[in-house]
């Protein structure tokens, strides 16, 4: 009897072994949901949800523990305070993590391509500010960003183009993903100590682009190159995610 009995709790372990080293396999080397009759099973779904719930846990954790104590340059630097570059450089690994773990909200990218460029690093800033702008064409932010920065580097033809995308945004609608964004909620927060207003910024940033519009496209048929850096100094124009 005690042989069955043995016999039996081999069997068992074996079989646990067997799925516990299935559900590994499938969870951590295909990051998805198994199909079918096994995607059905209550069992396995529990395991898989037990697991979701841990990611989503270790991603906020992960979040917190890179989140900076204030917001506040963004704010200043959008009410026309002079803010050093040097400032904006200490949110780029809080954003970094935004942008990998909450992908879906375009807070993350925008502001991250800000950071980039105000660090000087402006290959990085290009190519998360064109991420945005492709997955978020109808938020004026992304595509107004990328156009300045492509007038920046008197790449008027492209300037144009997003200068114009950011134009046929609806602001209604880039104000409605702003409220919904969390990285903007959580500068927006104290939005109201610097006397910024939403519509009144957006409304400002509207008015520049098409401007900046015009002047691109001049600029593109004039023999006479420009210090594009030192004319958007003179105008006080800068980036801004918002």
């Amino acid at each position: 009897m005690a042989k069955i009995v043995r016999f039996c709790l081999m069997s068992l372990g074996t079989i646990l072994g067997v799925w516990g080293l299935l559900l590994f396999v499938i969870g951590v080397r295909e990051g998805s949901r198994p199909r079918g009759r096994l995607g059905r099973n209550a069992l396995v779904k529990h395991v898989f949800d037990q697991r979701d719930k841990a990611r989503l846990y270790v991603r906020v954790m992960t979040l917190n523990s890179f989140k900076p104590e204030s917001f506040d340059p963004f704010l200043q630097l959008a009410a026309g305070e002079d803010v050093s570059a040097g400032r904006f450089s200490a949110y780029i690994p809080y954003y970094e993590r935004v942008r990998e773990y909450a992908p879906k909200d375009p807070g993350g990218r925008i502001f991250l391509g800000f950071c980039y460029a105000r660090a000087q690093r402006g290959d990085e800033a290009l190519s998360v500010l064109r991420e945005a702008a492709q997955k978020q064409p109808g938020f004026f932010w992304a595509s107004y960003n990328l156009a300045l920065l492509y007038f920046q580097n008197a790449q008027y033809a492209l300037a144009q183009k997003f200068f114009r995308q950011a134009l046929q945004s609806d602001p209604t609608l880039t104000i409605q993903t702003m409220a919904r964004s969390r990285v903007y909620r959580e500068v927006l927060s104290r939005a109201t100590r610097f006397s910024y207003h939403v519509n009144q910024a957006l409304k400002q940033a509207y008015q520049t682009a098409a401007k900046l519009l015009v002047i691109s496209r001049r600029l593109s048929l004039s023999p006479r190159p420009i210090d594009t850096k030192a004319f958007l100094r003179r105008h006080r124009i800068t980036l801004r995610p918002l």
